[in-house]
């Protein structure tokens, strides 16, 4: 008799335990990670870039973000300005490889939803580390392939500021 009189209550208990692991937020799938970064970079002709950027990957594998992006071309003419969305983040280690499209920009030949990328390496932070490293926004060309993955491009070497990778597992 006990026994029947108990088990409403352990089925009334599994399933308030089982709405409360289903009415909490999902866990990673996958991992989540972001990266971050601002600062200058100077480039081989002396014109500096200033730089600004975070990328956000859910434990869903959807990606967003932002960059801001000016180049100073050493006092002559108009600084050239882009604002890009970020829509994939792909990482190895220390570096990322950051693609996404152009929301607004003056610079010529480049219009909004063109297609950028560009490339980040998190040294470390120590007074010993090397700087971290960053590539100019590269656009691509029609006939690339623009799809999200890791790219090797050149990069510089990060003035007054600070790139940071992290992967939560």
């Amino acid at each position: 008799m006990q026994t029947t009189k108990m088990l409403p209550f352990f089925l009334g208990l599994t399933m308030s335990l089982f709405q409360l692991h289903f009415s909490m937020p999902a866990r990673a799938q996958g991992n989540t990670a972001t990266v971050t970064g601002s600062g200058k970079i100077t480039e081989p002709n002396g014109t500096i870039d200033s730089f600004s950027f975070g990328a956000i990957r859910d434990s869903d594998g959807s990606v967003s973000g932002q960059m801001q992006f000016v180049r100073h071309p050493d006092g002559v003419g108009l600084d050239i300005r882009a604002h890009f969305d970020i829509t994939c983040l792909v990482i190895q280690g220390n570096e990322a490889t950051i693609i996404g499209s152009t929301k607004t920009s003056n610079i010529p030949g480049v219009p909004e939803g063109f297609p950028v990328f560009f490339s980040v390496q998190d040294n470390g932070e120590g007074n010993d580390d090397l700087p971290d490293q960053m590539s100019g926004p590269f656009v691509f060309d029609a006939d690339d392939d623009q799809s999200c993955r890791f790219i090797i491009l050149p990069r510089l070497p990060v003035e007054k500021g600070n790139i940071q990778v992290r992967v939560d597992e």
